[in-house]
């Protein structure tokens, strides 16, 4: 069940724009991942050290040996200062899940296209979240929810960058999409029960898997 309780403001400035409005101008439509899809650029050999350790991250037993393919669920936020208002109240939630989302052992990161911007809000909101730099967009693109041909500042009014929509992904060991919340009407509420569940039911997944 959603929470639709949340007293975080909306960012009202946002005008959602619909494809008919843009006819006649060059515009192709977002694609973002969905759940069943394999993030396969995470994986290829010329990326294997690039990414934040989260990536890559297995889980050891007592003894310190490494299973096979258990890498640790990984939720990914998405977050540009662009969002204003809402992008803040989406931090400030994820801070306050955080506890959670380790509980069933997985890892949250923030991918920011500012490394400044996030370490600011961060520090003006007493907030403890790990990020990653992606000012490229290299893994917004991955995801789908970033695009040259599908720039924010055309659909969206109030933002004059083109910048990742504020999405939540949930990725399970094998980087399969577990969990996709692309967000394309910028709401300001996150789909809290639904993320902790589905790195709850990755973890259990991959302990039915071990134990067969």
């Amino acid at each position: 069940m959603l929470n639709n309780n949340l007293k975080y403001p909306a960012f009202d400035t946002l005008e959602l724009f619909t494809d008919l409005e843009f006819n006649a101008q060059t515009y192709t439509k977002l694609q973002p991942a969905k759940p069943g899809d394999f993030i396969d650029g995470l994986s290829t050999v010329k990326h294997r050290d690039k990414w934040h350790p989260f990536f890559d991250e297995n889980i050891y037993n007592q003894t310190g040996v490494s299973f096979s393919y258990t890498k640790k669920p990984l939720v990914l936020y998405f977050y540009s200062s662009q969002w204003g208002a809402t992008g803040i109240a989406h931090l400030k939630q994820l801070n306050a899940l955080q506890q959670q989302i380790q509980y069933n052992y997985g890892n949250l990161l923030v991918i920011t296209d500012s490394v400044d911007d996030v370490k600011q809000a961060l520090w003006d909101h007493s907030l403890s979240l790990q990020f990653y730099d992606d000012s490229k967009h290299e893994l917004s693109q991955l995801l789908g929810i970033y695009s040259e041909s599908s720039p924010a500042w055309n659909r969206y009014a109030g933002i004059d960058q083109n910048v990742p929509l504020p999405s939540v992904y949930v990725l399970d060991s094998v980087r399969q999409v577990a969990f996709a919340h692309a967000n394309e009407d910028i709401l300001t509420g996150l789909p809290l029960n639904y993320i902790t569940e589905a790195v709850y039911q990755s973890n259990k997944y991959l302990s039915n898997k071990r134990s067969a």
